[in-house]
């Protein structure tokens, strides 16, 4: 599927994913708007913006919709948002420029290329990194291990990515195949992981159920781990009920994981 086609419709998972980050991040402003004057909302995959058939705001266009809204007298704070994208940039900027001026910044090319100057451009504001790709190319460990350690430095970074376990359980399939393919699907998932050891899980767990599950808490106990803080995955299912992804909520503060179970 072209990144086109995938704007075409919005998805009942997707609605449902951005409803999320609706309520979670105008929450995740107005606790810190508090305290900060500023802060950033990061989306590292952003895609094309919105969808076309019916017109419906994709994540950037939430973000900077709330970015323009003006918080309340007492909580004088400024959202600033950062887009990433590769392939659909024009239609980023066509769909983002005119609803903040001056408070969204688009930037062509890859959530990895850019990371280093994203991370010195918001300097030590509060950041809430989303990182929803088509799969999970371009969310290696390394990349999301950088946002744990910016947390751990004591800089307020919160992180909700798209774990696609069922695209993960289907990759992990080639474990075993003899296909000159199957290298490099392991290859991936150990640089999704950051290690090995969810090769151990795949092959002991014959169930899908009980083997996405194992998978889905060696993640989160990483992530858990690497913040130093809080991980919870929330399941996101089709309409038949099929699971898709877990949104995985990364934290280093307990009222960051009681907002975000309450939405």
């Amino acid at each position: 599927m072209s990144p086109d086609d995938f704007f075409q419709h919005r998805r009942e998972w997707s609605r449902w994913k951005h409803g999320v980050l609706k309520r979670y991040l105008g929450k995740f402003a107005g606790i810190l708007g508090s305290r900060h004057s500023t802060l950033y909302y990061i989306d590292g995959f952003a895609g094309a913006g919105q969808y076309n058939d019916p017109p419906e705001p994709g994540s950037p266009v939430i973000a900077a919709k709330l970015a323009a809204e003006a918080p309340p007298n007492r909580r004088p704070y400024t959202l600033r948002c950062i887009n990433i994208e590769p392939d659909t940039f024009d239609e980023l900027v066509s769909a983002t420029t005119d609803i903040a001026p001056g408070l969204v910044e688009n930037r062509k090319g890859t959530f990895r290329e850019h990371l280093p100057d994203i991370l010195s451009t918001i300097g030590s504001s509060p950041a809430l990194f989303f990182l929803d790709p088509y799969g999970h190319k371009g969310m290696e460990w390394d990349v999301v291990s950088q946002l744990a350690q910016r947390s751990q430095a004591g800089r307020t970074t919160e992180v909700l990515l798209n774990f696609f376990i069922s695209k993960i359980d289907k990759d992990g399939g080639w474990i075993d195949s003899v296909h000159k393919a199957g290298p490099a699907f392991v290859r991936h998932l150990d640089e999704l992981f950051g290690t090995t050891d969810w090769q151990a899980l795949y092959t002991a767990n014959k169930d899908q159920a009980t083997r996405m599950h194992a998978l889905t808490m060696l993640y989160r106990q990483r992530v858990a781990d690497a913040f130093d803080g809080i991980a919870a995955s929330y399941g996101v299912r089709t309409i038949q009920g099929a699971l898709k992804y877990h949104i995985i909520h990364g934290t280093h503060a307990p009222i960051g994981c009681r907002v975000m179970s309450d939405v």
